[in-house]
């Protein structure tokens, strides 16, 4: 007896698709996040770096001349910078965080461009050469520049009596200003301006200036 076998079917399955994979991109505020870290992270390595070095170096800010100041006139920020240097034999150098201390105040001596500041280098208004002295002018407006500050240099002239000169007026002298008080209130008229003066010309410039006849003439800058 023989069995019939049912024909086979062959069937066909359709290959399935090859699985992608997708890595979604992260969002570009993340990317702005690590940026900034990276940032922080290399300004923390090099402040730490630097300060290792100056204590190791034993070598720390401190302000130097940045131009020649002569002896009474008074340090401007300009005149100063902040360099890396190491105190020998106990100098009192200043820190270059007492910039602001400084600046205002006059030279005790010629200060030379380049050189590193002492404490005695500057010193109050009082702190005077020998031959130096400080005379307070009263000037009305007319008598000075309105823009005279601190550190100027001035000619102080004598106008005169009365604005009829009577033989040859006293000669210019030549001054450094060392503060300028701008009169206020209803009643201001002009200002007290101290200017640092050989003490050879101090009694004739006081004596002119109490009789009113004292104007102060602006010098180019380096004269």
């Amino acid at each position: 007896m023989s069995v019939a076998s049912e024909p086979r079917k062959t069937v066909r399955l359709d290959p399935s698709p090859p699985l992608r994979l997708r890595i979604r991109p992260e969002p570009h505020h993340r990317h702005a996040q690590w940026l900034i870290a990276g940032a922080l992270l290399v300004a923390i390595c090099a402040f730490a770096m630097g300060q290792l070095y100056l204590r190791t170096t034993g070598l720390r800010p401190v302000l130097a001349l940045a131009r020649d100041v002569p002896a009474g006139q008074v340090v401007q920020a300009a005149d100063l910078r902040v360099v890396d240097a190491a105190a020998d034999g106990g100098i009192a150098l200043v820190a270059g965080s007492a910039e602001t201390a400084v600046v205002g105040q006059p030279a005790s001596h010629d200060l030379t461009a380049g050189s590193l500041l002492t404490q005695s280098d500057v010193g109050t208004a009082s702190n005077l050469a020998p031959d130096q002295s400080v005379v307070a002018v009263a000037c009305k407006p007319g008598q000075y520049p309105p823009a005279l500050v601190a550190g100027d240099r001035v000619t102080v002239i004598d106008t005169g009596s009365g604005g009829s000169l009577q033989g040859s007026t006293a000669p210019p002298v030549v001054a450094t200003v060392m503060a300028v008080d701008v009169q206020q209130g209803p009643a201001a008229d002009g200002a007290v301006v101290s200017i640092r003066l050989p003490s050879y010309d101090a009694a004739s410039v006081a004596s002119t200036a109490d009789a009113g006849r004292v104007a102060l003439a602006l010098m180019p800058a380096g004269s």
